[in-house]
């Protein structure tokens, strides 16, 4: 049981329960249980079935990061059980506790220091964070004609030059970020701090060679395809008069809604928030976006935990059999 999930403290789960709960039920003030029931009815559940699948996948990317992100690269049945972990983490825990969850993972099951887990962190996030943008920017720019193919693909590779220079850089900040420090590093709590700090500078040089940040690139391009894909199938199943350039839109906005600093249980209330505005702003009236919302929620939420029994079971299992094959 990763500690992480028995130590967030009681104030944090009672503003982050509160903060969803009002969400929620300020989405659910406008939807129906009529039109849930008939949304439910003429759903193809195999689109819903691919959809999810198409979730778990991406843990698989995920785990393929962290396998080119770790010094030594670790067996990828480690990577996913890390996997599993951390996306569990972030769909159950308030206040973006899951990234301490992945956190401790990287320690405990790959053997990371702090510091390399902490340089892990931010490169996924800041991977995740400039493709959501680009991917933001460049829909609105098709949808809105504001600009035309070619200027949307010149932005969109003005954005990647930006973000792989801010990853190439990242040793560098890691370092001036410590060299601030070291005027109070006899100080406990600095001291720790510090030796994070250049921890992750060190794992940071180590790993990010051309190779290997473009590969981490492409893994990270091809891990949100496949989430912007399935959210994509499952507002089909819901919505099908969507087209596919609005649903791959609103599924955008889901994903950047997670970025926002708000205190909720695993993104509960901010995602179904997000995703009614977006189907609303679709045209489809009130009742429709806050109920559709709703049961997105379900397969929003349920994929990743499904992905973590999985992996946690099938781990369970191989550690299982060879337990008796050590003991010989």
């Amino acid at each position: 049981m990763n500690p992480v999930f028995a130590q967030a403290p009681r104030s944090v789960w009672l503003i982050a329960v509160v903060v969803s709960a009002g969400l929620v039920a300020a989405v659910a003030l406008f939807a129906d249980l009529h039109t849930i029931t008939a949304l439910v009815a003429q759903v193809p559940w195999w689109l819903i079935a691919l959809g999810t699948s198409a979730l778990m996948l991406e843990g698989v990317c995920t785990a393929l990061r962290i396998k080119l992100l770790s010094r030594a690269p670790p067996s990828f049945r480690d990577c996913l059980a890390v996997t599993a972990w951390w996306v569990l983490g972030l769909a159950i825990l308030p206040a973006r506790l899951g990234e301490l969850a992945g956190i401790h993972m990287l320690r405990q099951r790959l053997s990371h220091t702090l510091g390399e887990a902490l340089s892990s962190l931010a490169v996924q996030r800041l991977f995740d964070v400039a493709i959501m943008f680009v991917a933001g920017a460049v829909t609105v720019a098709l949808q809105t004609q504001l600009v035309g193919r070619t200027e949307a693909i010149v932005f969109s590779a003005i954005a990647a030059v930006v973000a792989t220079f801010a990853l190439w850089n990242l040793t560098a900040v890691f370092g001036v970020l410590a060299q601030g420090l070291r005027p109070w590093r006899r100080r406990r709590g600095v001291r720790l701090i510090l030796r994070t700090l250049l921890q992750a500078r060190g794992a940071a040089k180590r790993v990010l060679t051309r190779g290997r940040l473009a590969a981490i690139g492409l893994v990270s391009v091809t891990k949100w395809c496949i989430n912007l894909s399935a959210i994509a199938l499952l507002i089909l199943a819901l919505l099908p008069a969507l087209g596919a350039l609005q649903r791959v839109s609103v599924a955008i906005l889901y994903n950047l809604a997670a970025i926002v600093p708000l205190q909720t249980v695993g993104g509960v209330g901010i995602g179904e928030v997000s995703i009614a505005a977006g189907v609303a702003w679709y045209g489809h009236g009130a009742v429709i976006a806050a109920s559709s919302a709703l049961l997105l929620r379900v397969a929003l939420t349920g994929a990743p935990i499904l992905f973590w029994l999985i992996v946690v079971v099938v781990d369970w299992t191989v550690d299982s059999n060879d337990q008796p094959r050590r003991e010989r």
